[in-house]
């Protein structure tokens, strides 16, 4: 049974992502997982490694060597990094990359034991940063310096939408295959459809999704209207009880998080999932989540602002409303003119592309991807859907 390390700087059980890159290979390799947290996958390794903790005199060397561009001093003195050399002591055949900072490591891990690498792009990571000034272009610039030096190095990439792998394509000349981040097919039907329309936005509440135009979206939106939030506070309460304290309205509930595996059957009993976001970065602009193709396998109809991937699929199987701006007031107005049968119709298409949209489809991708890898055939894309 051929080996295969999955690596990610990051908490292993809260990354949808990595855990069905686990789930879709475990039954015919032998998976290594390292990152944060353990991922709660059965008849797994897990490698623990140790929060990201930079002390103050190594964050002054870190801003010494991204302004002298000495990035490569910068990634090699990691303590995480150097954490992880000891994984070079097992006989992996496959590396999968989580990301742009687990990339050159899981290069060096490779050369060592001659494996294989899949690198896969959770988003793109030249200017993706939320803000500009100094520090952000001295991060910019390491970035595209790894992406020049590594990326090529990979035998596979991966990413998770059109957008994305264009800018891939464009900037770096390299060819992504496209992975969707879908979950997996529920055994659900559309919720009945009542005198009172509620919809349902959960993730996270970071200030750069702007959730409180979602919040006061209540206040535009005529009585029928219902909206419900599940979201996941990581900002010590900050931002999360500004969004609280905007909502002055009986139709706007909170609700406490669940576990992203439960989503789609949370949230089935809704009738329209409801994301307005605003394209604050490249990322952004491109972006096809998780609670998208979430809203699809709890059968609701979707309501978006003018997002191009999610508008796209959107479009392509008539699943709800598309605003024309990212303005609150367009979409309440797209809203408010729609009938409940309207909003059943939406239902029942969301209901047919669940059967197309899901983990068992992208997952065959990926298995593919890894088969074809160990065989050392190249990769056709025209034979791996996108």
């Amino acid at each position: 049974m051929h080996s295969v390390l999955i690596l990610c700087y990051g908490p292993l059980d809260r990354d949808p992502r990595v855990i069905r890159q686990i789930l879709a290979l475990n039954s015919a390799y032998q998976i290594t997982a390292a990152g944060y947290t353990n991922p709660l996958v059965d008849n797994i390794n897990f490698f623990q490694l140790t929060p990201y903790f930079r002390p103050w005199l190594k964050k002054i060397a870190k801003l010494f060597n991204l302004i002298s561009g000495n990035h490569d001093r910068n990634y090699w003195h990691q303590t995480r990094v150097q954490e992880l050399i000891k994984l070079s002591s097992e006989n992996y055949e496959l590396i999968i990359a989580n990301d742009l900072d687990a990339l050159p490591l899981a290069i060096e891990l490779a050369k060592r034991t001659n494996a294989k690498v899949i690198f896969d792009a959770h988003e793109y990571y030249p200017d993706s940063g939320h803000t500009n000034g100094l520090r952000f272009w001295l991060l910019n610039r390491e970035i595209i310096y790894q992406c020049n030096k590594y990326l090529y190095q990979s035998d596979v990439v991966t990413t998770v939408s059109s957008g994305l792998k264009e800018a891939y394509e464009q900037n770096f000349h390299i060819k992504p295959t496209i992975i969707k981040n879908t979950p997996k097919l529920k055994n659900l039907k559309p919720s009945t459809v009542g005198t009172e329309i509620h919809l349902v936005h959960h993730g996270i509440a970071a200030p750069i999704r702007e959730i409180e135009k979602m919040v006061r979206m209540a206040e535009l939106l005529d009585s029928r209207y219902f909206i419900h939030f599940y979201l996941v506070d990581r900002s010590n309460g900050k931002y999360f009880n500004k969004i609280k304290k905007i909502s002055n309205s009986e139709r706007v509930i909170f609700h406490d998080p669940v576990p992203t595996a439960n989503i789609p059957d949370e949230i089935n009993k809704y009738d329209i999932g409801l994301f307005l976001l605003p394209p604050n970065n490249f990322n952004y602009r491109h972006a096809l989540p998780n609670k998208f193709f979430e809203f699809i396998q709890a059968r609701l109809a979707i309501a978006i602002g003018p997002s191009l991937e999610m508008k796209h699929y959107v479009d392509k199987y008539s699943l709800g409303v598309c605003s024309d701006s990212f303005s609150p007031f367009d979409l309440a107005h797209e809203l408010n003119i729609l009938s409940s049968n309207k909003i059943r119709q939406f239902k029942l298409n969301v209901d047919k592309a669940a059967l197309e949209l899901n983990f068992e489809v992208e997952s065959g991708i990926l298995k593919t991807i890894v088969s074809n890898t160990f065989n050392k055939t190249k990769i056709n894309e025209n034979s791996i859907s996108s």
